[in-house]
């Protein structure tokens, strides 16, 4: 077994057991060994934050192949194609940001999944093993983006649920769920929800998500 001196610029090596000794000098690294030491040396790495290494390690972590737990694998059928849900959905949210939803909002959260759902992409099927419920479709956001929930912060995820559940009884009409289509043509039957907010929903959910994922499966069935 080695044990390891760190001294100036590198590191001296020496034999478990080893009678050697290391001075600390203006001669970095400079060693005294008695006979029978086995010592050698080799620089210090230092690698800084956004070097090489790093970027390396992250591009790594991109490329592992993504989870799904929600849905709906006729479709997502491929790595390929969960990254490029991904990938779509990522340009549609954001932390404050005015023309996205906005994921500080628990209520905006049901918006995102209404898009998915009208998609058709989220599993309904109940036999299936990853059919899609509140709490899965928060954690499956949360597990692709860590930046907008901590997966393992199950205080918020249940906040987030509930103002997801609140939201999803606002989307009535005549006592059925309405559509993410029919939202805008219904606006003023909609009384449970402001103009102002049926227009952001428009804005953000259909033309930012659901237009997108239409796209993006009339390419898959093209395929």
């Amino acid at each position: 077994m080695e044990k390891e001196k760190k001294q100036g610029n590198v590191i001296n090596h020496f034999a478990e057991g080893a009678n050697c000794q290391v001075f600390n000098g203006p001669i970095s690294g400079c060693v005294f060994a008695m006979p029978g030491a086995t010592v050698n040396q080799s620089p210090v790495q230092n690698v800084k934050d956004g070097s090489k290494d790093d970027k390396e390690s992250h591009d790594e972590i991109e490329d592992e192949p993504l989870r799904n737990h929600i849905f709906d694998d006729r479709m997502l059928n491929s790595n390929e194609r969960l990254v490029k849900l991904r990938q779509t959905i990522a340009k549609a949210i954001g932390q404050g940001d005015a023309d996205k939803i906005d994921l500080t909002h628990a209520n905006e959260w049901f918006w995102l999944y209404a898009a998915l759902l009208d998609a058709g992409l989220l599993e309904t099927r109940g036999n299936r093993e990853n059919a899609v419920t509140d709490v899965g479709f928060v954690k499956q956001m949360a597990t692709w983006f860590p930046y907008a929930l901590d997966v393992n912060d199950e205080e918020k995820i249940r906040q987030i649920c509930k103002g997801l559940s609140t939201e999803r009884t606002k989307w009535t009409m005549n006592g059925k769920r309405i559509s993410l289509v029919d939202v805008e043509a219904n606006k003023y039957r909609l009384t449970a929800m402001r103009e102002t907010k049926i227009s952001r929903i428009v804005s953000t959910a259909y033309r930012g998500v659901y237009v997108p994922l239409m796209k993006l499966k009339a390419d898959w069935n093209g395929e």
